[in-house]
């Protein structure tokens, strides 16, 4: 059945604008992480959604086999990914970008999708009797706000995420950092000439962007569980959250793109089945994306038409 069975009252609305802030804080953690690799160094990453879920099934992993609580296995899986997304940078992408020079974007591309498709079966070999691993060491427990029913895991999910988006946007706005990030963004080539190494700031965009994605997948898994390709359907809101928001937007403007995404795919629970609400982000993209395309184009016969010369009057 298409149409939902929602009523829309007061109680309802805010449940629902929850809910929505909740699952955009987490396209936020991925589409800020994403969006920065993307701007900065212009690789086309999808490899970001397999390095996604083995941060995951780690920090799972440690937690049961090592007892390890959750604050450290949350940062011991996101130390693990963030290794393996610079050596991705550095051993594969680098190189490539150097030898292959103006078809490195496509060729990066592929490699990468490659890497994602290589990663995923791989953890689904790593991990071949249980499929999944569940996160343990934080106990979920309900919690009532007014007509709003969450949990204290989306709550902490919430605020980590706003923390660790302002944190980041702060360092790229006032750091040492931040200005050679800035400064490569605009122009490597000109950016090395007074001596900041982009492969350092490269090494460095790929590690916090996979560091805010890591803890966006530790929180995900631990609210279901972790699976091989639980990045796929992560990446996919990513990639769309960093188109609307523009190349070269600031971690905040893309945060705030993924919380709007968040709520209108909540909040179309009042008009479609939810199994339809990725339907209704899909589409109000394509409609936004056909509507950049006409304002940009020129087209003949439509944007010039030719104007009717005038009949002279009689005196």
């Amino acid at each position: 059945m298409l149409l939902a069975t929602i009523p829309f009252t007061n109680d309802n609305f805010w449940q629902l604008v929850a809910n929505g802030i909740v699952n955009g804080s987490a396209y936020a953690l991925v589409a800020v992480g994403f969006g920065l690799i993307i701007n900065v160094t212009g690789r086309f990453h999808i490899a970001f959604g397999a390095v996604y879920a083995l941060t995951a099934f780690i920090a799972g992993q440690v937690g049961l086999s090592w007892g390890f609580p959750y604050g450290a296995a949350m940062a011991f899986g996101v130390a693990c990914g963030v290794i393996v997304a610079v050596l991705i940078e550095r051993m594969i992408y680098w190189p490539l970008n150097r030898r292959v020079g103006a078809a490195a974007l496509f060729v990066i591309f592929i490699v990468s999708l490659g890497l994602s498709t290589a990663g995923t079966g791989a953890i689904s070999l790593l991990w071949l009797n249980s499929g999944t691993v569940n996160i343990q060491g934080f106990t979920i427990e309900g919690v009532k706000l007014g007509p709003i029913y969450t949990t204290n895991l989306d709550i902490a999910s919430v605020c980590t995420a706003a923390g660790a988006i302002l944190l980041v946007a702060a360092v790229i706005r006032w750091t040492r950092l931040g200005r050679m990030i800035r400064a490569v963004r605009v122009n490597p080539e000109l950016s090395l000439a007074v001596g900041i190494d982009p492969k350092i700031v490269y090494m460095s965009v790929f590690a916090i962007g996979t560091a805010l994605g890591g803890i966006g997948a530790v929180f995900t898994a631990t609210k279901s569980t972790s699976t091989p390709d639980m990045g796929a359907n992560s990446i996919l809101y990513a990639i769309t959250v960093a188109f609307l928001a523009g190349a070269s937007a600031s971690p905040i403007r893309i945060a705030v793109t993924a919380l709007i995404v968040g709520l209108v795919e909540a909040l179309s629970g009042f008009f479609v089945e939810p199994q339809w609400s990725q339907v209704v982000v899909f589409s109000a993209l394509l409609v936004y994306v056909l509507f950049q395309v006409v304002k940009s184009v020129n087209l003949p016969g439509i944007s010039r038409l030719p104007r009717r010369p005038r009949v002279a009057q009689a005196s």
